[in-house]
This record gives structure tokens, C-alpha cells and sequence, in this order.
């Protein structure tokens, strides 16, 4: 559905940080939120993190991955 949409997917689901089973521009991206802790208030800030430093255009067809330490996009860009 994301990608009929051309929504990007936000998940704590680490099968969605295959890059295998998801390339690269064959959808509109994936925001995977790595933690030790999950509960609404850590995703919160997590993707508030993520979303004010990262452009949408950055992020389509990308994985971008987002712990406490640090926000990833692969491929690197």
C-alpha cells in the first residue's frame, strides 16, 4: 500500500531494513527506528530527530536507518 501511495514506510520491523528484499527507488522509503526501548514517546522522538534533519527528497527510495546515536541512509549519499 506505502507504495502505491508513494508513502515512505516508518517501522521497528528489522525486516524492512533488507536492502535486499527492498532496493533502492523501488519505493518511496523507509524510516526504520532502531532501540533498545519501543514505546511511542522514544519512536516520537526518534522520527522528530529524523525528520527535521533529513529532506523527504533525501529520503525517497532510500533505507534510513535512526537509533539514539545516529541517523543512516543507504545508500550512502
Amino acid at each position: 500500500f506505502a507504495t502505491q501511495e508513494e508513502r515512505a514506510l516508518v517501522t521497528v520491523d528489522q525486516d524492512f531494513a533488507n536492502i535486499l528484499t527492498f532496493p533502492q527507488f523501488t519505493h518511496a522509503g523507509i524510516l526504520f527506528i532502531r532501540s533498545k526501548v519501543i514505546n511511542p514517546v522514544v519512536i516520537k522522538q526518534l522520527l522528530d530527530g529524523a525528520l527535521a534533519t533529513i529532506s523527504s527528497d533525501r529520503m525517497y527510495g532510500r533505507l534510513v536507518v535512526v537509533s539514539s546515536s545516529h541517523i543512516r541512509i543507504y545508500p550512502k549519499t
